[in-house]
């Protein structure tokens, strides 16, 4: 007889809880160290559905996050580029400014001793404005382009961080919950133990005026009675 039906119902309970909440913490795991799930062999035997589910769940997380470094990577190259095309052009300033100035002066010679036309000494000298302050925009971009590298550089490894920060979260989360339905699963079982051992036996209820023992012995009768008196006398 089945003295505490819900107690076994709640065990079961409890029971298909652990069992979900290993699959996760597999699942957790797996996310975590970057490799395959390993789970339960009980609890996915006996849970199929919900491996299902938590394949899925893996395998929707790493595509989002695969997405959101994917972006991070993008913007990196990018300020990458950008960069090496800021140095790439300053170096070309700073290797044709000398030319430009050794030109502009032999211009003004020229020009003092009325040997070269005024108008191409004024190229000479605007080409050399120009070039000086291409450097000078240059020498003041490229900082703040690698400034914007670094950050770049800085957010996407924020992103892979901040994963693994949440995860392991999510991780001892999971670890303290299965902790908490074990207590309780052994609260519950003890329970029930207690109950089966206090428990009536064979149908006998403890507060019938009949107990087992009760049962075994026979009332004396009158008669009995009688016979045994006339006996004794």
């Amino acid at each position: 007889m089945d003295i505490n039906p819900s107690a076994r119902g709640g065990g079961a309970a409890r029971s298909g809880l652990l069992a979900g909440l290993a699959l996760k913490l597999a699942r957790l795991s797996a996310l975590a160290a970057g490799s395959e799930p390993e789970y339960p062999d009980e609890a996915a035997a006996r849970h199929p559905q919900l491996v299902r589910a938590e394949n899925k769940a893996l395998a929707l997380t790493r595509a989002q996050l695969e997405s959101r470094i994917s972006s991070a990577r993008e913007r990196v190259l990018q300020r990458e580029l950008e960069v090496s095309e800021y140095e790439a052009r300053r170096a070309s300033v700073r290797r044709s400014l000398p030319l430009v100035e050794e030109r502009f002066r032999l211009s003004r010679s020229l020009l003092a001793e009325e040997l070269t036309p005024c108008m191409e000494h004024l190229e000479r000298e605007r080409e050399l404005e120009e070039l000086r302050g291409d450097l000078a925009r240059l020498n003041a971009n490229l900082p703040r382009a690698q400034a914007a590298l670094a950050e770049a550089r800085e957010n996407a490894r924020e992103i892979e961080l901040e994963f693994r920060r949440e995860i392991s979260e999510q991780i001892a989360l999971v670890e303290l919950e299965i902790a908490r339905e074990r207590e309780r699963l052994q609260k519950a079982t003890e329970q029930r133990v207690r109950a089966v051992i206090a428990s009536p036996i064979d149908g006998w209820s403890r507060t019938s005026p009949i107990t087992p023992s009760a049962a075994w012995s026979v009332p004396e009768t009158r008669s009995w009675k009688s016979c045994r008196r006339a006996s004794a006398s």
